[in-house]
Order: structure tokens, then sequence, then C-alpha cells
């Protein structure tokens, strides 16, 4: 299916990279968004660290667009970072603080009923 991790932990700074890499049968089906948004999670609840930093590819904006669902920001960028596929990329440098980290919100079905009180 994929993986997610954090690594590069810094304990003494209290920071480290978040990286995932999702097979292209799961992509759009809210997987990598539920990871990285528990994942995330953990790394500030529990793990009590202070920032997260991500590389994603300046073209890869779905990654780019989920992290910025979770609060990260565009710190840098670097310009022809890699060769792929005869065209060389862009690599964007994103990071979040913890007080800047947005949850995410469950997915599920919603009821298109309005919500009513029970009587009696």
């Amino acid at each position: 299916m994929g993986e997610i991790a954090i690594f590069g932990l810094d304990w003494d700074w209290r920071n480290a990279e978040l990286g995932y890499h999702l097979n292209r049968p799961h992509w759009g089906n809210g997987f990598a968004s539920e990871a990285a948004g528990a994942l995330t999670a953990w790394a500030f609840e529990t793990a009590k660290l202070v920032r997260l930093y991500a590389r994603p590819f300046e073209a890869n904006v779905p990654s780019v667009r989920l992290l910025h669902t979770l609060g990260f920001r565009r710190a840098g960028r670097r310009a022809k970072w890699a060769r792929i596929g005869g065209r060389w990329e862009a690599l964007l440098e994103m990071d979040l603080l913890k007080e800047d980290f947005v949850r995410p919100r469950k997915r599920g079905r919603r009821s298109s009923r309005p919500v009513t009180r029970a009587r009696g």
C-alpha cells in the first residue's frame, strides 16, 4: 500500500522529518491524509516534538495540498533538485510547528438529513 515515517529525529532540538509514499492504486482514497494526520498528532502529542518538516516535490500537488491541510507552510524551494523522467524537478521545504498543527477531520459518510432532538 505504501509507507509513512518520521525520521531524522533530533531529540535535542525536538524536530524530525515526515515522509510518506503511497502506491498509485491507493491514491485518492484519503489513506495518506489519515496516516499523515495520525502520525503528526503522535509526533506532537506523544513524542513531544515541537517541529516537523517535509520535502515534497513541487510538481506533486496532492502531497503539497495534504501538507497544507495539516498546517505545514512553505519554508523554501530547491530548484533542479532531482532529474526525474528526463526533467528537472524542484523540491519544496515545508515545516510545521506544534502550535500550527491542524488536526484533520474524520472522514466518513454524512447524512444529508438535519439532526433533530429526540423527544420524550
